[in-house]
């Protein structure tokens, strides 16, 4: 996880290459095309509506999962947290993909 991070502080990694770290390994994310944008909007907005208090919806935002793992699903549900969130949340309730990945990851690097 530290070497992910250190690879995107000194600029080998930037935001534009859409990666994610699954198993260890930093992996290419699928693109982002126009019927999953509309997709992720539409649950999202479901997922406000039914959300009860005490809960958050992340959008497009990483977890860590382990010391091996920081995915960035299209959706999230979390716990709200005192501190808004500020660093990448470890307590998740759901999360899903708004579109198949295929199958599998592909490795960027």
């Amino acid at each position: 996880m530290d070497s992910y991070y250190w690879m995107s502080e000194t600029g080998i990694l930037h935001r534009a290459d859409r990666t994610e770290l699954i198993d260890g390994e930093i992996a290419e994310m699928v693109p982002v095309g126009s019927s999953r944008i509309g997709a992720v909007f539409a649950l999202n907005r479901l997922l406000m509506q039914a959300a009860p208090d005490g809960v958050t919806v992340s959008v497009h935002s990483p977890i860590q999962m382990g010391d091996r793992n920081e995915p960035e699903p299209d959706l999230a549900v979390l716990r709200a947290r005192p501190d808004g969130y500020r660093t990448p949340p470890t307590d998740v309730d759901r999360r899903c993909a708004a579109h198949h990945r295929g199958l599998g990851y592909k490795p960027a690097l």
